[in-house]
C-alpha cells in the first residue's frame, strides 16, 4: 500500500504533515495487529505441544 510520493501539484505543509502522520499511525496499527496475531498463533501452537 505504497503511494507515489512525487505528486506534481503543490501540497500545503499542513496537509503533508497530516498525510505523513496518518501514514505513521496506519503503519503502527498494522505492526501491532500483526504482532498480536503472531503472538496468539504462537501461543496456540505452544498449547498443542507436538
Amino acid at each position: 500500500m505504497k503511494r507515489n510520493t512525487d505528486i506534481t501539484t503543490p501540497i500545503s505543509s499542513d496537509a503533508k504533515r497530516l498525510y505523513s502522520l496518518s501514514g505513521e499511525i496506519c503503519f503502527a496499527y498494522t505492526k501491532t495487529t500483526l504482532f498480536k496475531v503472531a503472538k496468539i498463533t504462537y501461543e496456540l501452537f505452544e498449547d498443542e505441544s507436538f
